[in-house]
């Protein structure tokens, strides 16, 4: 009689995916059998060496199965070892059990998970956006005197924005005029006083 494929699903608790979530989604995978670290065992891998032929092992978030890349590689491994495949629920996708494709599958996994949220690094670029020193030096604003009377005297801290806007040929919110200058036009004595 042939033995009934199982299920084997794994839940390592975290703030961002509190245990009582990963345990509904692997019970709506159809997980057979459910281990949770801190409970059932901190060992993933006694896990994966219980894995007997046909099974299946699942996680939500592969992310869950160690805390770093070089560590969930070895896990990953070590399920390709047994010839197993690995489902990863959260992005719907089932590695199959070589260990280069399990890690080709993971990588372009999360690339096009990546993509998806933030777009790739040639759209990145091309919508302008710049991070690091070179970023935070284009934002900075030199403030005049000239700046600062018109905070003093516009009627509104949005009608002040609008002029300084205006001179400086930017959008620059009420909100950076009155971290300048307070509501007094003295300023809180940081950089960039007016000249």
């Amino acid at each position: 009689m042939s033995r009934i494929m199982a299920r084997i699903g794994w839940i390592n608790p975290s703030p961002r995916y509190p245990a009582n979530v990963q345990r509904d989604k692997l019970k709506a995978w159809g997980a057979t059998k459910i281990y949770q670290r801190g409970e059932d065992t901190d060992d993933v891998y006694a896990v994966i060496k219980s894995l007997r032929s046909g099974d299946t092992f699942g996680v939500y978030g592969l992310h869950q199965l160690a805390p770093n890349m070089r560590q969930l590689t070895e896990v990953m491994r070590a399920v390709a070892k047994r010839d197993r495949p690995l489902c990863d629920l959260e992005l719907d996708l089932e590695l199959p059990p070589k260990h280069a494709s399990v890690v080709a599958a993971y990588a372009n996994a999360k690339r096009v998970y990546d993509a998806k949220v933030r777009g790739t690094p040639a759209e990145y670029a091309e919508r302008g956006r710049k991070g690091g020193k070179a970023a935070a030096e284009e934002k900075r604003i030199e403030f005049t005197k000239a700046d600062r009377r018109d905070w003093m005297a516009a009627g509104t801290n949005i009608e002040a924005a609008q002029r300084v806007s205006e001179r400086h040929g930017r959008s620059i919110h009420w909100r950076t005029l009155f971290r300048e200058y307070g509501p007094s036009g003295r300023g809180p004595g940081r950089a960039g006083k007016a000249k």
